[in-house]
């Protein structure tokens, strides 16, 4: 009787460390199941960010922009600044001999020919006194005023901290004008040109001073 009731003890005692060890085990394929639903929803929300970023580009470091859905919001090649062009502009460097500076130059031309949107971009690989940028500036536009058939001087004021010098160059004999914003960023040691041409060889001239042309002149932002 002895025997009996001390053996139905050790099967409780069995039953009582299996219940024990399977309720653990459940727990911790809850807790598993809580993390991976986590992870899970986590990456979900990720590659909806993702598609959501890929349907807005539109290569060459373009995207959609947010508050102006007819323009591309473009980030140059070292991520020193940002515009917004009209459509996918096509990127350049200039691999020539030149040694005192490196240029750049990404551009846009519209699907009828008629404006030519182009940012270029100097950098100088020596740092430029204040001196030597005002210099530079000054023979930059004087330098238009006499090497063109007509010339307009618009205006001098501060763009994104810096000088700047707009102006208009024409060119009568083949119905052309190009306007253009100039100004050096000190900090980067780069002279940046922003122009919008129009006009050309058997192609009419439009007019440079609309608001989509402010609009794109205006939208060049350097990063901080």
């Amino acid at each position: 009787m002895s025997k009996n009731l001390a053996l139905l003890q050790k099967l409780l005692l069995c039953v009582f460390f299996i219940t024990i060890s399977t309720s653990a085990r459940a727990q911790t394929l809850n807790n598993s199941s809580q993390a991976e639903i986590s992870k899970l929803a986590v990456s979900s929300s990720r590659a909806k960010q993702y598609s959501a970023s890929s349907k807005n580009s539109n290569g060459n470091g373009c995207y959609r922009s947010q508050d102006n859905k007819d323009s591309l919001l473009y980030t140059s090649f070292d991520g020193s600044y940002t515009a917004l062009f009209p459509g996918k502009p096509k990127e350049e460097v200039d691999k020539s001999t030149q040694t005192k500076f490196i240029t750049t130059r990404v551009a846009y031309r519209t699907p009828d020919n008629k404006y030519y949107y182009t940012i270029e971009t100097n950098k100088y690989l020596k740092k430029l006194s204040k001196k030597e940028i005002n210099a530079l500036l000054k023979f930059l536009y004087e330098d238009n005023s006499t090497g063109t058939e007509g010339f307009e001087y618009k205006r001098r004021f501060i763009f994104n901290g810096y000088d700047a010098h707009e102006y208009i160059t024409y060119d009568n004999k083949w119905n052309g004008a190009v306007k253009t914003r100039i100004f050096f960023d000190v900090r980067q040691s780069t002279l940046y040109k922003i122009s919008v041409g129009t006009g050309g060889e058997g192609i009419p001239s439009g007019n440079l001073n609309t608001p989509e042309i402010e609009s794109f002149l205006d939208s060049l932002k350097l990063k901080k």
